[in-house]
């Protein structure tokens, strides 16, 4: 057997290396590579070029990879600026770097691509047709590159990305509409979307990733889960302007608030609960005239006259206010605002964002 034709060439300009094939056959048994035991000559010289993958080297150094390129976003930028510049000094003053710097790096790309990139002709670098097909695939790499790059300032300054949640029917009725609104004009590129669903189906969603977090009035119980509250907002009694009730005060005691035609919410669901209790808490048994499951609901039946209720004060204030007359109840009580997402899970920067948005007014 003769000596090989081909040889490696090791990352950092390491020497050339003759090796017989006899060796390299005891080179592929000892890292235990799938070909050894059908070796031929034929075969290693397929190798050689990168069909199989003997080109690791016989060291173990992770130095070259299975087609003898180890390539660097820094390699191809220094390529792109002598491209574009036409000389090393006027690449390195474009990169603030030093011209043996760049020429160093160059000389590594060029040994490590195993392509000559440039020739030298009278103090300048006159491109290869093989540096020009380069510099056209280096482009489209580096216009990537600068789109990742523009996304990921987008996403650090909460223009990009998407926010996308699902909540309650009492917060999408009351703060919902005017923190979206304020959102928009801050991020007008960010899209949007939320569902009101039900408070299982919400926890649903936050553990699939259907949504990024919930925001609720009631906890949702979910040992994956985690919350915060957010804000909350006083109680009030809402009843049309057309009655005549007469308070007199700031503020109305439980005991006075009218149960005639009291329109309230099951006392299984999360604002029910809270409207119940607030009855509960003064030894009182509420009497409602009609039961239903949302507050926008009660508060059509006032807006039309025909019914009273007690609701939260922002989405009393969101209703027709000259329809609609409220007073807020004299109770330790409040309505939650609650955001939950899952457990150990980081908000993204354009949902703190929107988050700012949603307070009390």
């Amino acid at each position: 057997m003769s000596l090989i034709k081909e040889c490696y060439h090791a990352r950092n300009r390491r020497a050339f290396a003759l090796i017989t094939l006899d060796r390299a056959k005891l080179g592929a048994a000892y890292f235990n590579h799938p070909t050894h035991k059908s070796f031929t000559p034929k075969a290693f010289i397929r190798g050689i070029y990168g069909v199989t993958h003997l080109l690791t080297p016989i060291t173990k150094k992770p130095c070259i990879y299975k087609f003898g390129l180890y390539m660097r976003l820094r390699h191809l930028e220094i390529f792109k600026a002598v491209m574009e510049t036409g000389t090393t000094s006027s690449a390195a003053k474009l990169l603030v770097v030093s011209q043996p710097a760049v020429s160093g790096q160059l000389r590594q790309f060029e040994d490590q691509l195993g392509i000559e990139l440039f020739q030298r002709k009278g103090g300048r670098l006159v491109p290869t047709e093989e540096a020009h097909q380069l510099y056209k695939k280096a482009c489209v790499a580096f216009d990537g590159f600068q789109a990742v790059e523009r996304f990921g300032e987008g996403l650090r300054q909460g223009t990009a990305g998407r926010l996308n949640f699902a909540c309650s029917p009492t917060i999408a009725y009351g703060p919902l509409p005017k923190a979206l609104d304020e959102f928009e004009h801050a991020f007008p590129k960010v899209p949007i979307s939320f569902d009101t669903p039900s408070n299982e189906r919400i926890a649903s969603m936050i553990l699939s990733e259907s949504a990024e977090f919930g925001l609720t009035i009631a906890p949702l119980n979910n040992p994956f889960l985690e919350a915060v509250t957010l804000e909350s907002s006083s109680i009030c009694y809402a009843w049309p302007k057309s009655w005549d009730v007469n308070h007199g005060h700031e503020t109305m005691e439980v005991e006075r608030v009218p149960q005639d035609r009291l329109i309230l919410y099951p006392s299984s669901e999360g604002i029910g609960k809270i409207m119940h209790s607030v009855f509960h808490d003064h030894g009182l048994e509420p009497q409602p005239w009609i039961e239903v499951r949302y507050v926008w609901n009660a508060l059509r039946f006032v807006e039309a006259g025909v019914g009273a209720t007690l609701t939260d004060q922002v989405s009393a204030t969101a209703g027709n206010v000259k329809e609609i007359d409220f007073l807020p109840i004299a109770t330790e009580r409040r309505i939650p605002w609650i955001v939950t997402h899952r457990r150990g899970h980081v908000l993204s920067i354009t949902a703190r964002n929107f988050l700012d948005k949603l307070h009390i007014r």
